[in-house]
């Protein structure tokens, strides 16, 4: 009797089937919260509360669409398919381990992954799911908003900006596109971006943070902290044997595998990525803890530095309300600011609003409690097209003629002293008095 390769390899699966192992190609609720690299539909709100009163202005803070990883981290990924070629190998001599190994979709879903080529050029760049992100997103908006956003483009009733890079430019555009129609974006005015953007990026240009926190590899010590857990190494222990490799792998292993994992699910949202078998449904959970500790140090309370960076964009969004106000509502102009940015300005702004605080900072060791209870959760507050939006409205003759609606995400923001994301305007400039001064003179010192 000839036994083919084929066949051996579902015996040897039949055999390890007795131990209940996980099975991702069979799983209906995957574990798909990615930390900054999360899918916008997995987090994303359905608009929020109602109010009575009559929306007169918008404004928008978001990141761009889902976008392709680095060329640093496309280089590593792609030298991590010599893992996978290894496991392959592995497997298929039945080298395969007792327990915890692949079920056998998983294991050729992963075999007859392959790698797009196309990717080395794009580095960085925003992908087609990230232009359908911006495009769906504004076409939400519209149809809550119809008396704000129905109206045939002006220049003086819309304001749109983003950064220099290639996927803020694209996100802008789809949002346009998304407002006013398919292509519509080669006629509307967009202001060219700043080289030095005080308002949407001025991280970026900050000497102080750019010493004290962006390559201070101080800031890095807790995720260093963290790989020495005992939680860690067994993480490293247990995908080691589930691939079935007798040499322990490296934490870069583990992250080009991640990265991996969480960048193809996010181009293609449906479809399961074969490399996110590797990873239980807790190891996930671990990673995305791991890489939460990347931003609360770069762009969260892990330094005071960044919460003055983020009163940059809340100080632009009280004035513009402010004037509107102070107009008593008759001259509204623009009615919509809407400008693209990054995860990293989203997150210094939260922090500026004490948006998302926890009562302990989020540390490499004692994180137990945090792990799922932490309120610092980078997958709900700046995912892939994530967003802040601010509406002002008039509510007639009431006492507080007007207020002020926020959303994250399109779900409700919940502030101190307001109603499920609605504000009054007397009480947001008290709760916000602190943005009349911001500044960075603080850069240079």
């Amino acid at each position: 009797m000839i036994v083919t390769k084929v066949s051996l390899i579902f015996l040897l699966f039949s055999i390890v089937k007795i131990n209940g192992d996980y099975c991702l190609t069979n799983d209906d609720n995957p574990y798909l919260y990615f930390s900054t690299k999360t899918p916008y539909d997995q987090v994303r709100g359905s608009g929020g509360s109602e109010t009575i009163c009559e929306p007169i202005q918008m404004w928008i803070l978001g990141r761009h669409g889902t976008r392709y990883a680095s060329p640093d981290d496309l280089m590593e990924m792609k030298l991590s398919i010599e893992l996978r070629d290894k496991l392959v190998e592995n497997y298929e001599s039945g080298q395969m381990p007792a327990t915890g190994a692949l079920c056998v979709g998983d294991f050729l879903a992963l075999k007859y992954w392959t790698w797009d080529e196309s990717l080395e050029t794009q580095g960085n760049f925003l992908n087609e799911q990230g232009w359908k992100d911006l495009v769906a997103l504004a076409r939400r908006y519209r149809k809550r908003y119809p008396s704000l956003l129905e109206g045939p483009y002006t220049t003086d009733d819309y304001y749109f900006r983003h950064t220099f890079t290639q996927r803020t430019n694209q996100s802008c555009r789809a949002f346009i596109d998304g407002l006013f129609g398919d292509g519509s974006h080669t006629d509307v005015l967009i202001e060219t971006p700043l080289e030095d953007d005080y308002v949407i990026q001025p991280y970026e240009n900050c000497q102080r943070w750019q010493d004290e926190v962006n390559t201070n590899d101080d800031r890095k010590e807790e995720k260093k902290a963290f790989r020495k857990s005992d939680d860690y190494k067994k993480l490293l222990s247990d995908v080691t044997n589930r691939m079935g490799l007798s040499k322990l792998l490296k934490h870069d292993d583990i992250d080009s595998m991640y990265d991996n994992c969480r960048f193809d699910k996010t181009r293609y949202l449906n479809k399961i990525s074969p490399w996110c078998s590797i990873f239980t449904k807790k190891e996930l959970f671990f990673m995305e803890y791991y890489a939460d500790l990347t931003r609360y140090y770069k762009s969260g309370y892990g330094y005071e530095i960044n919460q003055k960076l983020g009163c940059m964009p809340l100080q632009h969004l009280m004035e513009t309300f402010e004037t509107t106000v102070n107009n008593n509502g008759s001259s509204i102009k623009p009615k919509l600011v809407a400008m693209f940015t990054h995860d990293t300005m989203l997150d210094m702004m939260f922090t500026t609003m004490n948006y998302a605080k926890d009562q302990k900072k989020l540390k490499g060791t004692d994180y137990e409690d945090l792990l799922i209870n932490r309120r610092y959760r980078t997958s709900k507050n700046t995912p892939f097209a994530g967003n802040f939006v601010a509406v002002l409205h008039d509510c007639g003759n009431i006492e507080e003629k007007y207020q002020v609606q926020f959303f994250i995400n399109e779900r409700p923001m919940e502030l101190p002293g307001c109603y499920r994301g609605i504000c009054t305007w007397e009480h947001l400039k008290q709760y916000f008095s602190m943005v009349k001064d911001c500044n960075l003179d603080f850069c240079d010192s």
